[in-house]
């Protein structure tokens, strides 16, 4: 079987790391979130990117587990930031599943789970457009974005 060049093996190394520590600190800014505190703006940022990032490094691993090597960019580049369409990129082609119940328990969360659906759209349209919300609204941008303050 193929292997990862050192290289790109430590690289993917670093964007969970980099994912990880994103989504943590995401979760950590949302607690900060009060009357006196509603700067939502950076925990949006820091989930999406992080919950992206930790998608598509798996991605990478799921493509390489198939394909016995790593994705040129354009796979990557074409995921864009929706990060409904890439969880359903995983499920569709990258999940590979055991035979112990830990996988169906997770497998049944990551399909029907409506908390994790509606936080991942809101993430995924602060990603793809809403995080220039203000802007689209003070230009007249015909292609605006779901206000994701107002959702949260």
């Amino acid at each position: 079987m193929s292997e990862i060049e050192n290289i790109k093996y430590f690289a993917l190394l670093e964007e969970f790391d980099t994912s990880y520590k994103l989504i943590k600190l995401g979760f950590g800014e949302l607690q900060n979130i009060n009357l006196n505190n509603d700067f939502y703006f950076l925990p949006f940022q820091l989930l999406s990117q992080g919950f992206e990032r930790f998608m598509k490094a798996y991605l990478c691993l799921g493509y390489f587990h198939i394909n016995h090597e790593l994705p040129k960019p354009k796979f990557i580049i074409n995921l864009g930031h929706d990060l409904e369409k890439i969880l359903q990129e995983i499920l569709d082609n990258y999940y590979f599943e055991f035979d112990r119940p830990q996988f169906d328990i997770d497998n049944e969360f990551l399909n029907t789970n409506s908390d994790l659906k509606e936080l991942l759209y809101i993430l995924s349209e602060f990603g793809k457009l809403a995080r220039y919300y203000n802007f689209d609204l003070i230009t007249d941008n015909a292609n605006i974005g779901v206000n994701t303050k107002k959702l949260w």
